[in-house]
Protein backbone atom coordinates (compact mmCIF):
# COMPACT_ATOMS: atom_id res chain seq x y z
CA UNK A 1 0.00 0.00 0.00
CA UNK A 2 1.34 3.41 -0.92
CA UNK A 3 1.98 5.84 1.93
CA UNK A 4 1.44 9.24 0.36
CA UNK A 5 3.45 12.25 1.42
CA UNK A 6 1.76 14.85 3.64
CA UNK A 7 0.72 18.07 1.81
CA UNK A 8 3.33 20.08 3.72
CA UNK A 9 6.60 18.36 4.52
CA UNK A 10 10.22 19.12 5.27
CA UNK A 11 12.65 18.97 2.40
CA UNK A 12 16.32 19.46 1.70
CA UNK A 13 18.08 20.58 -1.49
CA UNK A 14 21.52 19.08 -2.16
CA UNK A 15 23.94 19.62 -5.01
CA UNK A 16 25.99 16.59 -6.02
CA UNK A 17 28.27 15.36 -8.76
CA UNK A 18 28.24 12.12 -10.73
CA UNK A 19 31.48 10.85 -12.23
CA UNK A 20 31.19 8.63 -15.30
CA UNK A 21 33.51 5.70 -15.99
CA UNK A 22 35.44 7.85 -18.48
CA UNK A 23 36.08 10.47 -15.77
CA UNK A 24 33.56 13.05 -17.02
CA UNK A 25 31.75 14.79 -14.19
CA UNK A 26 28.28 16.30 -14.25
CA UNK A 27 26.56 18.36 -11.55
CA UNK A 28 23.00 17.69 -10.44
CA UNK A 29 20.63 18.99 -7.78
CA UNK A 30 18.45 16.71 -5.69
CA UNK A 31 15.47 17.80 -3.66
CA UNK A 32 14.53 15.30 -0.99
CA UNK A 33 11.15 15.30 0.77
CA UNK A 34 10.67 13.72 4.16
CA UNK A 35 7.75 12.28 6.09
CA UNK A 36 7.09 14.04 9.37
CA UNK A 37 8.88 11.19 11.20
CA UNK A 38 12.08 11.86 9.22
CA UNK A 39 11.87 9.05 6.67
CA UNK A 40 12.71 9.93 3.09
CA UNK A 41 9.63 9.72 0.87
CA UNK A 42 10.30 11.56 -2.36
CA UNK A 43 13.09 12.76 -4.59
CA UNK A 44 13.38 15.23 -7.44
CA UNK A 45 16.46 15.38 -9.67
CA UNK A 46 17.46 18.43 -11.67
CA UNK A 47 19.95 17.69 -14.43
CA UNK A 48 22.31 20.24 -16.01
CA UNK A 49 19.94 20.42 -19.00
CA UNK A 50 16.43 19.55 -17.90
CA UNK A 51 15.10 19.59 -21.47
CA UNK A 52 17.65 16.95 -22.55
CA UNK A 53 17.50 13.16 -22.61
CA UNK A 54 19.38 12.96 -19.30
CA UNK A 55 16.92 15.46 -17.83
CA UNK A 56 14.00 13.24 -18.84
CA UNK A 57 15.73 10.13 -17.48
CA UNK A 58 16.41 11.89 -14.16
CA UNK A 59 12.80 13.06 -13.92
CA UNK A 60 11.41 9.60 -14.60
CA UNK A 61 13.89 7.90 -12.27
CA UNK A 62 12.95 10.31 -9.47
CA UNK A 63 9.28 9.40 -9.92
CA UNK A 64 10.09 5.68 -9.77
CA UNK A 65 12.35 6.11 -6.72
CA UNK A 66 9.67 8.15 -4.95
CA UNK A 67 6.97 5.56 -5.63
CA UNK A 68 9.29 2.77 -4.46
CA UNK A 69 9.99 4.64 -1.20
CA UNK A 70 6.28 5.32 -0.68
CA UNK A 71 5.59 1.60 -1.10
CA UNK A 72 8.12 0.68 1.58
CA UNK A 73 11.33 0.00 -0.36
CA UNK A 74 14.36 0.77 1.76
CA UNK A 75 17.27 2.83 0.55
CA UNK A 76 19.53 -0.16 1.30
CA UNK A 77 17.46 -2.31 -1.08
CA UNK A 78 17.66 0.35 -3.77
CA UNK A 79 21.42 0.75 -3.29
CA UNK A 80 21.95 -2.99 -3.66
CA UNK A 81 19.84 -3.11 -6.84
CA UNK A 82 21.66 -0.56 -9.02
CA UNK A 83 24.71 -1.16 -11.21
CA UNK A 84 28.05 -0.52 -9.53
CA UNK A 85 31.68 -0.96 -10.44
CA UNK A 86 33.16 -4.34 -9.58
CA UNK A 87 34.92 -3.11 -6.45
CA UNK A 88 33.33 -4.07 -3.14
CA UNK A 89 30.21 -1.89 -2.93
CA UNK A 90 31.74 0.00 -5.83
CA UNK A 91 30.91 3.37 -7.28
CA UNK A 92 27.52 3.79 -8.94
CA UNK A 93 27.64 3.41 -12.70
CA UNK A 94 24.80 5.87 -13.33
CA UNK A 95 23.51 9.11 -11.92
CA UNK A 96 20.58 7.16 -10.44
CA UNK A 97 22.95 5.14 -8.26
CA UNK A 98 24.66 8.35 -7.21
CA UNK A 99 21.28 9.84 -6.25
CA UNK A 100 20.51 6.79 -4.13
CA UNK A 101 23.87 7.15 -2.35
CA UNK A 102 23.07 10.83 -1.68
CA UNK A 103 19.60 9.80 -0.44
CA UNK A 104 21.25 7.44 2.06
CA UNK A 105 23.40 10.27 3.40
CA UNK A 106 20.44 12.68 3.58
CA UNK A 107 18.21 10.24 5.42
CA UNK A 108 20.82 9.84 8.17
CA UNK A 109 21.93 13.51 8.23
CA UNK A 110 19.74 14.42 11.19
CA UNK A 111 20.37 11.31 13.27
Amino acid sequence: MRERMPPRRPSRVVGFEHTEANGNKSKFVGTFGFYLDGRLGEVFIDAPKNDSQIGAICHDAAVVLSIALQHGASIAELRDAVARTKLERGQPQSVIGTVIDVMAKEETADE
